[in-house]
């Protein structure tokens, strides 16, 4: 039960400029590039929370 309350554990990786790690709370979808975003990568283009 304590894994549900940790989103940390599972970590995603996301294609930029940078490659970065990071959980899917904190995942973007951007509507013109079709892509996963963090706010590290491009945050002029989210759109909408995942």
């Amino acid at each position: 039960m304590a894994t549900l309350l940790q989103p940390e554990k599972v970590l995603y990786l996301v294609r930029g400029e940078k490659k970065i790690r990071v959980p899917l709370s904190q995942l973007y979808f951007c509507r013109y590039c079709s892509e996963l975003r963090s706010l590290e990568c491009v945050s002029h283009e989210v759109c909408q929370l995942l």
